[in-house]
């Protein structure tokens, strides 16, 4: 157990993590029963991996609603409690479909006023129609 003063130490932070993913076997005694997954990879590592910014990845793991338009969707994870943890061998695959509008899908907007660039647009269509005899729509 850790103590209150001793709570939010690195190494008892550190100690807890490695417990949660299986590095410390049940002894506790630091030993290392098994290898660390070598298919599970932390946002920071994957940053490194895929030469994006972990931000980018910490952000396309917000809620749908919340995440901005240019943020892709998650790469494939799993949670472990609170933590993160990415897989590794589909990075790749992920980093593809970030670059194939295809499979990400197109940006969709809310409906509501429209953009500048779109009044704009409307607005020299309208004055292209009533040039040529047409009737304002």
């Amino acid at each position: 157990m850790i103590d209150n003063k001793d709570k939010f130490s690195r190494d008892a932070v550190l100690d807890a993590h490695k417990k949660i993913v299986g590095l410390i076997g049940n002894d506790g005694a630091g030993t290392s029963k098994r290898p660390a997954s070598p298919y599970l990879v932390r946002v920071n590592e994957a940053a490194s991996i895929t030469g994006l910014p972990a931000s980018l990845i910490r952000k396309s793991f917000m809620n749908e609603a919340k995440r901005e338009a240019n943020v892709p969707p998650p790469p494939p994870h799993k949670r472990i409690g609170r933590a993160v943890y990415i897989v590794r061998d589909k990075l790749a695959a992920w980093v593809e479909s970030i670059d194939n509008p295809a499979v990400s899908g197109s940006i969709q907007r809310r409906p509501g006023r429209p953009t500048v660039a779109e009044r704009i647009e409307r607005r020299r269509q309208r004055e292209a129609s009533l040039l040529r005899g047409g009737s304002q729509t």
